[in-house]
């Protein structure tokens, strides 16, 4: 036979014993002090309320599991800790690495893919927003830099003259003022996964030897 625990049940169904419970101490201990008692109840109530609707909104912006691995691989793409070694902490001037380049494009391209739509409505924004800073910041740095023929690695500002060099020193300003703007967004991003959500994001690999030349 099952055993009956009266203080395991009351446990179960504290909102009930919020409501009750005073009225069955003033009925035992003769208060009839009922205005007393009703404010009490309605305040325990509330209290219940308060902290059951602060756990279903809490609840209802968790990130999930699915969310968290599409986020992964994700920055796996980007190679979250080379972009920004080698964009966003790198002046311009001195260019920027094809293969680097490569996965900024990756990254905007696969953020755009409907299998890797993120549920959580936040951070869905903050990675749209990202990658499209990213796309503005490729776009842009394409149209004023350039690759030689016989250059596989890299794409440079245009030096060969000084009115060139006066002009690759000014859009190098602003490609950087760009690439800022990107390192902003990916911080706070990467900072608000980690305090809000637990979420533990893994660095990438090294690059390749051919990139550290």
């Amino acid at each position: 036979m099952k055993e009956y625990n009266i203080i395991k049940e009351i446990g179960q169904y504290w909102i009930i014993s919020c409501i009750f419970a005073p009225y069955i101490f003033n009925y035992i201990f003769n208060m009839y002090d009922f205005k007393t008692v009703t404010i009490v109840s309605l305040l325990l109530t509330c209290i219940f309320l308060y902290t059951r609707a602060r756990h279903f909104y809490l609840e209802a912006n968790k990130l999930g599991e699915a969310d968290k691995k599409t986020l992964q691989n994700l920055f796996k793409t980007l190679h979250l800790d080379t972009f920004r070694e080698y964009i966003c902490n790198q002046n311009a001037w001195y260019g920027y690495k094809k293969e680097v380049v490569g996965y900024a494009y990756s990254f905007v391209e696969e953020v755009g893919k409907l299998s890797n739509f993120i549920g959580h409505k936040e951070t869905r924004k903050a990675v749209e927003q990202l990658a499209q800073k990213i796309e503005e910041l490729t776009r842009f740095a394409g149209l004023k830099m350039y690759s030689e023929p016989t250059d596989d690695y890299s794409y440079q500002l245009p030096k060969r003259t000084e009115r060139e060099c006066e002009q690759s020193k000014i859009d190098a300003e602003s490609i950087n003022q760009k690439s800022k703007e990107v390192d902003n967004l990916l911080k706070a991003l990467v900072l608000n996964l980690k305090e809000e959500h637990e979420m533990e994001i893994a660095g990438d690999k090294p690059l390749s030897g051919d990139l550290y030349s």
